[in-house]
């Protein structure tokens, strides 16, 4: 990635480093060290990242992304990797569950004091709802219920309706996973989906079509009426 010049904050999900002028955040070390694992374990068996994607039932780019830490995969995927290499049980588990442990690598306070002193920021996440457009239940169930972080998460969000200054532009683009990675149940996710929808304004670029047959499998029915409702007779 290029220079980064002050007043820009770059704040990305699913692990990926954060940016505020030449200052960063690092990679959190377990994940890199679960993603080093991978590798390893993927190429001592003579496996391509297509092969062993192809085996698990993924893309190539999810296993490209894993393998660069660009996101934190779940239990029952962990699983599956174990399975695929054929390793015994907490091969990769084992360091998975201090990923887990160690819960997300930077704080909410954090990302706000770069908020505060940005001018534009670009998101890009991979396996959520970016925290400055999560509802509260949303939140709720990405923080495992910590209402401490639920609070600081929603005063974050106080950066896009300011006015003195001006709130920052905004840029933010979703992975795929985002509509698969569904957090709480189905009336969390749609009002979240809902939520997200009424956040675009000219201060954000909507896609021109949506992405045919990505959506989450709890809420697909709901998706498809919506885009079939959208579009009009």
């Amino acid at each position: 990635m290029g220079g980064h010049n002050g007043g820009e904050a770059i704040n990305v999900g699913s692990g990926e480093p954060v940016y505020r002028g030449s200052r960063s955040v690092p990679l959190n070390p377990t994940l890199v060290t679960l993603r080093r694992t991978v590798r390893t374990f993927r190429l001592a068996a003579g496996m391509t990242q297509a092969r062993m994607a192809g085996e698990i039932g993924y893309t190539n780019g999810w296993l490209s992304n894993l393998e660069t830490a660009r996101l934190r995969p779940r239990r029952d995927q962990v699983t599956a990797l174990e399975q695929a290499l054929d390793l015994p049980p907490g091969a990769l588990m084992n360091t998975f569950d201090q990923l887990e442990s160690e819960g997300l690598p930077m704080t909410d306070r954090s990302f706000s004091d770069i908020e505060a002193e940005a001018s534009l920021l670009r998101i890009l996440s991979l396996l959520a709802i970016p925290d400055l457009f999560q509802t509260e239940e949303y939140a709720r169930a990405v923080c495992r219920g910590d209402e401490a972080l639920v609070r600081e998460r929603m005063n974050r969000q106080e950066t896009l309706v300011r006015t003195d200054p001006p709130p920052p532009v905004t840029h933010c683009v979703l992975g795929e996973a985002v509509l698969y990675h569904g957090y709480g149940d189905q009336k969390v996710m749609r009002a979240q989906l809902e939520h997200l929808l009424a956040s675009v304004s000219d201060h954000f670029l909507r896609p021109r079509s949506p992405a045919p047959g990505i959506v989450h499998p709890r809420h697909g029915r709901e998706a498809r009426r919506r885009s079939r409702r959208d579009r009009g007779p």
